[in-house]
């Protein structure tokens, strides 16, 4: 008897075990038996279960062979491991948006900091992310760029006194920007205005340190991100001498004038003053964001022989002006090959500060600056972690921090993203291999999660491939500018018809082609020639609203305001903003 007791003690026992063992749990994805990489402490949480419901992480479970899991969808990420989305801390987006989101997400970059806004644009793109109208990461920015008067971009917001200085903080606050970015030719007491009303509309203060500010006055005015490494060397060189020379420049901006400061920076740099600039940076609260990938970019320039790959997934129109160098300098002119030396000199210069940086406790972000020359969306960001480690010296997690958990710091939203952590939101990779073993891994990309829904890295990769091989086309446009000098405007739009109809497939027809010859055309003095591939562009495409905004451009080189306005107006009903302050500023001219 007592031994029955005992059986029917050990079977209520068990079962009451496998009852345990096997509770259901509920969701709309769920990611079965992965390894999570925690890249606030380099652990790694094996065979964990990720319930994800909506756009959110639910619940993370010891994974169980009895447990049973109700969801739409279940995927077995056996061996596999987790991260959080990636983030690119320093991007030029909005005006390619279309193109470049693609690239993003099927490298896993699931949010970008945008550092030169166009508020109208950044909106439509929120809302159409919102509704699903278009897949794409998420955007964080800042509105036109702040800087003196003249401005070195045009298109910038012109501060020139310091009342200026504080409106456009008020307007752009207004605008909905997340953060102010400012500019080199700041006027001292306008960039400490624009600090100053930053603070009181509780709205970060971000940039370029202007030429006429110190560090020291930068850290205290508390500017809260330093983009591309740019005003750090200074404090450690000869500032007399930096400023005479600024106070010499003729122009807004040309390349000579740039390397002069780069060259004065690194040739006066005292290693003697380096230990107090490493604890001066360490010590505040501001945060680096070196872009490596663009100062790389730049240095590529110098090459007229180099090639890449990743130039196939670009759409044309984003790489104009890429290459500066051509076939005739390819064996670099003295003038280059100075520049060169000296470009070279402070990218290294920056590269040995970043581990001693970091360990006194320095704050880097990730970014990479695209769509300047050789910066690839997407494709960059792994770049630029790979630079981290391979030569700036940081560890694997050390590199995968700038780009996960510390962009979340950063913008103080470590409660909503950033790990991979119930509650938080559910963009996060599914990689194929260890990012810690190798920072390379972080491109083995086996699916990307955005907030909650599923994206296999095999379909993700398909996508970008056909963009790529029409990009790899010979490129119609080519065809058609021989033709035009040859026999002229007509004869290139009827071979340009006939060959879409005979043979849609050889040829590279997409809708930048005939754009690009045409803005070719203009800045020859060509405007009738212009103008007609402009018109038989929005007949090819009469969806694509920036070639109603091309057209308008082409009227407007014609004098004809009329058809401009025209233009311009069909471009902003489709949603094309770039068009709108050109339609004001011929409206007022009427």
């Amino acid at each position: 008897m007592k031994n029955r007791n005992i059986t029917q003690i050990l079977f209520f026992a068990s079962a009451l075990f496998l009852l345990s063992c096997s509770k259901t749990f509920e969701g709309d994805l769920i990611i079965t038996n992965v390894n999570i990489i925690d890249v606030k402490t380099g652990e790694i949480n094996y065979t964990k279960s990720v319930v994800i419901r909506g756009d959110s992480i639910a619940n993370i479970i010891d994974h169980n062979g009895n447990t049973n899991y109700e969801a739409e969808q279940v995927v077995d990420a056996s061996e596999k491991y987790l991260i959080p989305g990636l983030w690119d801390m320093h991007t030029h987006t909005w005006w390619g948006y279309e193109d470049f989101f693609p690239l993003l997400i099927a490298n896993g970059v699931t949010g970008v900091r945008e550092m030169f806004g166009d508020f109208e644009t950044v909106k439509k793109i929120r809302e159409e992310l919102k509704s699903g109208a278009i897949i794409g990461p998420e955007i964080y920015s800042s509105g036109p760029i702040v800087d003196g008067d003249p401005p070195i971009w045009s298109s910038s917001d012109i501060a020139d006194t310091p009342e200026k200085g504080r409106e456009i903080v008020r307007q752009q606050k207004a605008g909905e920007a997340d953060f102010i970015k400012v500019y080199f030719l700041l006027k001292k007491d306008v960039y400490l205005a624009i600090a100053d009303e930053c603070e009181k509309q509780n709205i970060p203060l971000t940039g370029h340190i202007p030429f006429k500010v110190s560090l020291e006055e930068a850290i205290a005015s508390n500017h809260l991100s330093i983009e591309h490494f740019y005003g750090i060397l200074e404090y450690a060189g000869d500032t007399e001498g930096l400023a005479k020379i600024d106070s010499l420049r003729k122009t807004r901006f040309n390349f000579e004038e740039y390397y002069k400061r780069f060259d004065h920076i690194t040739t006066t740099y005292d290693k003697a003053k380096e230990n107090a600039l490493i604890e001066l940076l360490s010590n505040s609260d501001s945060w680096i964001c070196p872009t490596f990938t663009v100062h790389k970019g730049f240095h590529r320039q110098y090459d007229y022989y180099y090639t890449d790959d990743r130039i196939d997934y670009m759409p044309d129109y984003a790489m104009n002006g890429w290459k500066w160098i051509t076939e005739s300098d390819s064996i670099l002119s003295e003038d280059n090959a100075r520049m060169l030396t000296i470009d070279t000199t402070w990218y290294n210069k920056i590269l040995s500060l970043v581990k001693p940086l970091h360990e006194k406790g320095a704050k880097f972000l990730a970014g990479t600056d695209y769509a300047n020359p050789y910066t690839y969306p997407g494709f960059g960001l792994h770049e630029e972690l790979e630079i981290f480690v391979n030569e700036a010296k940081l560890t694997p997690l050390q590199a995968l921090q700038t780009a996960t958990i510390n962009p979340a710091l950063f913008m103080k939203k470590e409660s909503e993203f950033g790990t991979v952590e119930t509650g938080k939101l559910a963009s996060l990779v599914l990689l194929n291999k260890n990012p810690l073993d190798d920072i390379k891994n972080t491109s083995a990309i086996n699916a990307v999660i955005l907030k909650g829904k599923y994206l296999e890295g095999n379909a993700l990769r398909d996508d970008i491939e056909k963009i790529a091989t029409l990009n790899r086309l010979p490129k119609i446009r080519d065809v058609l500018s021989k033709i035009i000098a040859d026999e002229g405007v007509d004869a290139a739009i009827g071979k340009y018809k006939n060959l879409k109809k005979e043979q849609p497939e050889a040829y590279n027809f997409n809708k930048e082609q005939l754009n690009t010859l045409a803005y070719e055309l203009l800045g020859e003095g060509k405007t009738k020639e212009a103008i007609q591939l402009f018109e038989l562009n929005v007949k090819e495409f009469p969806d694509y609203a920036n070639g109603f905004d091309s057209l308008g451009d082409g009227y407007v080189a014609a004098k004809d305001t009329i058809n401009a306005i025209k233009a311009y107006e069909i471009s902003v009903e489709m949603g094309n903003n770039v068009s709108q302050p050109k339609l004001e500023a011929l409206k007022k001219k009427e």
